[in-house]
């Protein structure tokens, strides 16, 4: 998997592309439920491995693209779900399991959206698409706004700070449907990641893998209170023994538009 390629993919869905890949190494291609027929209009592998392009390809959707017990995944991120839809065992994590942890909390509203680029072959000319923090529709009371805050109502859009703080990805796509899946895969990234919990377990639980849900005890009062999601395990083996670095993110129930 590698192997370097060159290959393009017209109007086939992410199930196809994920099958096609999966084939010439046996493996059984699992594929979120969410994002089978999600329809790709055109995109190129140039002198990639298919190990890289599944992870750029998992990138524009959140996805996460994995290879586990002969089976190639290709779940959506953050869910807590096998790719069937079926919710993952949760897991507990107690503070004297491990010997080292570290906690941030990231400004979600640091960013007030995401501006993606595509290239409009027929007028020649580069354009533009962004995804803004909207208004909540549940109707509220009115109250006076906070500095910076700008609402348009006639657009339902509320903007937190300005223009500059929209976060611009830099790679062009080839329309706009490809444009408006990675601006929008990269706000619920944005979203998901307001907190970050790193924890080092001092002895290692080979039975963990990403996208359990997990709860924490023994840590302060808002931390274990929050729903957490494991995003990433690394196994380490040496000679002091086997331990595991952690890393985990908020699970959020509803994302905001």
């Amino acid at each position: 998997m590698n192997k370097l390629r060159e290959r393009s993919w017209h109007q086939t869905t992410v199930n196809g592309i994920v099958e096609q890949i999966a084939a010439p190494y046996q493996l059984t291609p699992c594929v979120g439920e969410s994002l089978k027929g999600q329809l790709i209009d055109h995109i190129d592998q140039a002198n990639e491995s298919d190990l890289a392009f599944l992870t750029r390809l998992a990138g524009q959707c959140d996805a996460i693209a994995t290879v586990k017990s002969a089976r190639l995944m290709f779940i959506k991120a953050g869910q807590g779900t096998t790719a069937s839809g079926q919710p993952l065992p949760a897991i507990t994590i107690s503070r004297q399991d491990g010997d080292q942890h570290r906690f941030s909390v990231a400004d979600r509203d640091a960013y007030t959206g995401v501006t993606a680029y595509w290239q409009d072959h027929k007028a020649a000319e580069k354009k533009k698409i962004e995804v803004k923090r909207k208004k909540k529709t549940k109707p509220k009371e009115e109250r006076p706004l906070p500095p910076g805050v700008v609402v348009n109502k006639k657009e339902n859009e509320l903007l937190v700070g300005s223009n500059e703080n929209v976060k611009e990805l830099r790679h062009i796509y080839a329309n706009q449907n490809n444009a408006m899946r990675a601006a929008r895969a990269e706000w619920e990234k944005l979203q998901r990641g307001v907190a970050e919990f790193n924890i080092t377990l001092a002895k290692g639980r080979p039975e963990l893998y990403p996208e359990q849900p997990t709860t924490v005890r023994g840590y302060k009062p808002d931390i274990d209170a929050a729903p957490w999601l494991l995003t990433q395990v690394v196994h380490d083996l040496t000679n002091q023994g086997y331990t595991n670095r952690l890393q985990l993110e908020v699970k959020l129930e509803e994302l905001p538009e």
